[in-house]
């Protein structure tokens, strides 16, 4: 059976070929992906902060013993599965009918049956991460022993994949996705991360306390080509740019820079804008918005990235260089292949990776 992976800020499963994400949902602090086939939902994968590296951190601060007791995963499950009870009227759960290693660390399964179907029940902490995972899936054993065999919770890489419905990126993992529209031949991904905190300087800096991380978007859009039609690429990339800075900016000024670069082979026209200032000021940001077509995957690409603070790009010579945070277009032979897998720490020892508690 071919597979392809699905990765979502950190998380990866391969799937066949023919699954693909149907639901997101961000709140509160947890994460829902939802994974269909053509018929129905298959899995639906849930993680949320434990709190546990924080909880150390307040504990060596005051020099107390850790307060936080981390929870069990059989005891995180029964948990979940009382809520659940309340909700679906004829759920019925047997707990702990194995363990298993997923990710390199311990997972209480479950099995479970309702009005609807059957299927099982995964929960399992990632240390690295400081995460609980949750996976629910429908469907007989084999398949599902087949599916958390692909799965990867956590990496060493310094970035994230993001690979789902036809985004393949690899960003730093500073960024979070914060919105995204779908629709038939587009796509658009919002993603916030934050720069460092800037040291003041001089002798009274001690007494002003360290200014806020100034947050940052950077935005992705995939267009099909033939959505696109005859039209001139380089004008719908401005037009899509506006609206884009507009929408999720707050105003954008278009500077005169704009240069040819390439991106994944393609030749891409890179453009700078500012966003803020206005008479007497300095704009308070500059974003490089980066645009090329692919023939390969069929579509217009859009990649706007947030350029370093306190510098003004319209003074220098050439425009920074667009990241290659995108791959347009890759191996087939790349789908049958987990990414998180490479350079995979702490996948052997469930312990060992809780030692190291390295926090995206």
């Amino acid at each position: 059976m071919e597979t392809k992976p699905i990765s979502y800020a950190g998380f990866s499963v391969l799937v066949p070929t023919d699954w693909d994400v149907g639901a997101i949902r961000l709140e509160q602090g947890m994460t829902m992906l939802g994974i269909q086939d053509a018929e129905r939902n298959r899995i639906e994968v849930r993680w949320e902060k434990a709190g546990l590296k924080k909880a150390r951190q307040e504990a060596r601060r005051k020099g107390k013993p850790m307060e936080k007791r981390l929870l069990r995963p059989d005891e995180v499950s029964e948990k979940f599965h009382q809520e659940a009870k309340k909700k679906i009227k004829g759920l019925d759960v047997q707990e702990g009918v194995a363990e298993e290693k997923i990710g390199g660390h311990t997972a209480a399964i479950s099995s479970w049956s309702d009005s609807q179907g059957s299927g099982y029940d995964a929960v399992w902490f990632c240390g690295n991460t400081d995460r609980y995972y949750y996976l629910h899936f429908v469907g007989a054993e084999e398949q599902f022993r087949s599916i958390i065999k692909g799965i990867t919770c956590h990496t060493s890489l310094p970035y994230y994949r993001w690979q789902y419905l036809g985004l393949n990126l690899s960003l730093p993992k500073d960024f979070e996705l914060v919105s995204q529209k779908a629709e038939v031949g587009r796509l658009i991904a919002v993603f916030r991360g934050y720069w460092e905190p800037q040291k003041k300087k001089g002798p009274a800096s001690f007494l002003r306390p360290a200014p806020l991380p100034e947050p940052r978007r950077l935005m992705v859009e995939r267009y099909n080509l033939t959505r696109l039609g005859d039209a001139d690429p380089a004008p719908w990339a401005r037009k899509e740019i506006n609206s884009l800075g507009h929408k999720y900016l707050g105003g954008i000024k278009f500077e005169k820079r704009e240069e040819d670069q390439a991106v994944n082979g393609h030749r891409a026209s890179a453009l700078l804008f500012s966003q803020g200032g206005g008479l007497f000021r300095k704009p308070s940001a500059f974003y490089l918005a980066c645009s090329w077509t692919c023939p390969e995957s069929n579509s217009a690409y859009l990649l706007v990235v947030p350029l370093k603070p306190h510098h003004d790009y319209r003074q220098d010579e050439k425009l920074p260089t667009c990241p290659q945070y995108v791959s347009c277009h890759w191996a087939a032979a790349e789908t049958s292949i987990n990414p998180a897998v490479e350079n995979h720490e702490g996948s052997g020892s469930e312990k060992g990776s809780e030692q190291q508690h390295k926090s995206s």
